[in-house]
């Protein structure tokens, strides 16, 4: 295995941020010609591995945070009035729920509209209603 520099490490940081080469051999203080010293880099397949390697966990890293985030939200808004919550509490949860699935967006599905069924509570009561052409 090729050991890396510290001033690949950094390199290979500020590329898992986004960064282009160039920008990243900047931010990692390579001197001269940042641009070369970047494309340099892009160059060598163990470095390439590494950034490919990091992004993958910190993707996996945002895919676990935005599903717990959800899994929360979808707790606050089908929690039971006696949990301490309050019903703007239940109906901001609901409204951040249905921008995340874009249940409010109109241009979703080309003017068709989505609509998501989550099994309600067991203590909810059923309502029917009319389906309406919108």
């Amino acid at each position: 295995m090729v050991k890396t520099t510290t001033k690949q490490t950094a390199w290979i940081a500020a590329m898992v941020l986004g960064h282009n080469p160039t920008e990243s051999a900047r931010l990692a203080k390579y001197k001269g010609d940042h641009k070369h010293a970047g494309w340099e880099n892009t160059t060598k397949p163990h470095l390439m591995t590494e950034i490919d390697a990091k992004r993958a966990e910190l993707s996996l890293k945002v895919e676990n945070k935005a599903e717990d985030v959800l899994k929360e939200l979808m707790t606050i808004a089908y929690a039971q009035q006696a949990a301490g919550l309050t019903t703007g509490d239940k109906i901001r949860a609901l409204d951040l729920l249905g921008k995340n699935t874009k249940l409010w967006d109109v241009n979703a599905g080309r003017g068709e509209q989505t609509i998501i069924i989550i099994n309600p509570p067991k203590q909810a009561k059923t309502v029917e209603s009319e389906v309406l052409d919108v």
